[in-house]
This record gives structure tokens, sequence and C-alpha cells, in this order.
């Protein structure tokens, strides 16, 4: 009974929020029912509101809120934070910071990459300049951090992308980079450390996933060679999976009895069973899905099968049982964003502003294909209460009924 109350306080009505990166449970499962199958321009679209400032990261929601991040100037020198209004798309308030550490904005390097997450009472922001912060539902800060001043600057050719997840009762914050690397457990209340954690250093855009295991929460990290699994109460690593390549963007993805990892190399997308300690790697690899690569998106587990995305859009269904291919298709176009499952069907959001739905079964039957135009590339997108809010560089669309 314990776990489930903690959820219901973490989560509220299940298809009213939608916490961070890839949904409430990290898994891209969309609890919310009736959601749209078919959109344009001129159809399903409930508002479109452009932001002050662009930015990467996906939006996240809470009951009648949406919560999403930004950076502005020729060197991000300020940090926007935006509260949105999910009825009418109305801007509640938007905070604006100073960054800790200013630097060029150039299409190479990311641009307010991490996807911030939210409980009940606060909202929870990171940036790639190392700034962490946590504001009210009101927009008041309640406390704020810069991490490139307390651990040393960011370094990487790309920048940050890993996104925040939260346990019982604090942020887990990722930071995989070519300096010293380290993993944060900030308590959300005060926005101290409960622990920290030294980390091979290694660039990466992949985020930690939390999930339960038994009656603890683990913390699931999928980065640079290597899978792990730590006790999110202490910190401790309880065993790990090494000699992977190709893992640096895909986050895992978790279902009851398995760890689903992406990877743009072929031979490293892999279902690990949950459990094990120390090395797993002769006693817990299920299966490896052979000629299957991961790009930018990470996998989708759904209806008993496990969605891959390759970098120009190959599209491959396998078995999640056993990793043997069942089909595969070509997207109209590559994909950024992660893919979404809802009841039969799955949602494929291309960069090109496509969204190819298919059914969730053996057939991959596609139901539908849709088209919005879009001033960026589509980054992320988050699924509640009968709609899809799709973020692109400064733009935001709420599809579903008005």
């Amino acid at each position: 009974m314990l776990p489930l109350l903690i959820a219901l306080v973490l989560t509220g009505a299940p298809d009213s929020n939608w916490v961070a990166f890839r949904g409430t449970y990290g898994n891209s499962l969309a609890p919310a029912t009736e959601l749209p199958l078919t959109w344009s321009q001129s159809e399903n679209v409930a508002w479109r509101v452009k932001l002050r400032a662009s930015g990467q990261s996906s939006p996240i929601v809470w009951e009648d809120k949406v919560f999403v991040s930004s950076a502005e100037g020729k060197s991000k020198g300020t940090l926007v934070a935006t509260c949105i209004n999910l009825a009418n798309g109305a801007v509640v308030w938007e905070k604006k910071l100073a960054s800790a550490m200013p630097q060029e904005d150039n299409g190479y390097v990311s641009k307010a990459a991490p996807t911030p997450t939210v409980d009940s009472e606060r909202a929870y922001f990171f940036f790639e300049s190392g700034d962490l912060l946590s504001l009210s539902h009101a927009g008041e800060l309640v406390w704020k951090r810069s991490l490139s001043k307390e651990y040393g600057p960011l370094r990487g050719n790309h920048g940050l992308g890993s996104s925040l997840a939260l346990t019982d009762g604090a942020v887990i914050v990722l930071v995989d980079h070519d300096g010293q690397s380290y993993m944060l457990s900030v308590d959300r209340e005060t926005g101290k450390n409960r622990w920290k954690i030294e980390r091979t250093s290694g660039s990466g855009w992949s985020s930690p996933i939390v999930a339960r295991f038994g009656d603890a929460e683990r913390i699931y990290v999928s980065i640079s060679k290597k899978l792990e699994a730590f006790d999110a109460t202490s910190g401790k690593r309880l065993w790990h999976l090494d000699g992977l390549d190709g893992n640096n963007v895909p986050s895992p993805t978790l279902t009851k009895d398995l760890v689903v990892i992406g990877s743009g190399s072929a031979g490293f997308n892999l279902g690990i069973r949950r459990g094990g300690s120390g090395d797993v790697k002769m006693t817990h690899v299920a299966w490896s899905a052979q000629g299957v690569t991961s790009s930018f998106p990470s996998p989708l587990v759904h209806n008993g099968r496990v969605y891959f995305v390759g970098r120009s859009g190959a599209l491959t269904c396998v078995d999640a049982a056993d990793g043997k291919v069942k089909w595969q298709k070509r997207l109209p176009a590559a994909c950024w964003a992660s893919p979404i499952g809802a009841d039969e069907r799955v949602y494929f959001f291309c960069k090109d502003g496509t969204t190819l739905v298919l059914k969730a079964d053996e057939t991959g039957e596609e139901l539908a294909k849709n088209q919005l135009p879009v001033d960026d590339v589509v980054y992320g997108v988050a699924a509640v209460r009968g709609s899809f809010v799709v973020r692109t560089g400064t733009q935001l669309t709420r599809i579903g009924t008005p």
C-alpha cells in the first residue's frame, strides 16, 4: 500500500500530469485516454503559443499548468522558466535569471535541453550552465544553486542534455561531461545534497530513470558505455553492465522485469533483467535486438513490443520477451522526440512536424499521418487530458479539442 500512496502523492490524478522527461514514470506511456488520432493546422489544435525564448527541453504538466524552460541572448545569458495555462495557452508567469556560465549560442551546443520536473508544490529546472533551481507553482524562487561554480564548469562539444528525475523526496541530477562527472540527489525542499557520487568522465545526453524494484527505489543510468543501477536512498551502485557502445543519447526504459536500452550502434540494443548485483553481463542480459539501432529517441515498450527509432527514421518493432524483430518501417522523417504509447496506438513525432500513428499490434498498421507547421525541430511532447502538448524551439502547441 505504501508505494501506491507515494505514487498518488507524487502524481495526483493519473491523466492530469506529465511530471518529467518521457512522462511521470519515464516510460513514455500516456495514462491519458481519448488522445486525438488526427489533426492538422486547422483541425484539433486547441492553441499555439509563441514563446519569448528558444529551447530544446520537453514540456511538463501539473494539472492546469504547463512548465517549459528556454534560454535567450547570443550567449544564452538569460535563463527563462515559463508557466502556461493548459486550458487556453495564456502565459501564467515567466521567471528570468542570469546564467552562471554564459556560452556561445550555436547550432552545435545544447540550448535549455534538460527537461524540468514538477511535483504538487514546486517545479525544478536545470540548464547546461549548471544552474539548478526550484520555483513554486506561483513562480516564486524557492532555492537556487550553481553547480558550475560548486563543482567546476561543464565541458563538452555539445553541451548538456540530461534531464531531471524525481525520487520520493529528492531531485536526481546527472552530469556526465568531459570534466569530473557526478550524480546528485538534491533534497526537494532545501536544495541541499542528500548524496553525491563521482563518475567516470564521458559526455552524453541520456537521462536517469527512477523506478521501484520491490519495496525500494532504484535509479537506472545508461550512458558512456555502461548501464548502472543505484539505490536511490544512499546512491550506492548495486549492479552494472560494462562494454556498451553508442548509448550516450537514448535513456533506458523499464518494464516490470527488464531494463531496455537503446544504442546508435548495432548489437547494443538490449533487454537486461532487473535485479542482480555486481557485473551482470554473464547473468542478466535477456536478449540483444540484432541489426537494430536507436539514435535520438529512447526505446518505447508498449503492449509487449519494443519500438526502436534509428537516426534516419528507420523504425523497428521487436518482441519484448525475446528481442526478435517483428517488423520494420520507414518513418516520414527523422525523430528527436521519443515516441508515445497510448491505448492501442503508438505516436511517432518526427522532426519536421509530421506525426505517424500506428496500431500497437503485430501489424503496425498505419492509422493516421498528421502534419503541423513548425518553427524548429519537434523536441518533446507531453500527453495529458486527451491532448498532446508539443514543444518546438520557440513554440508550444496543444493538440486536442479546444
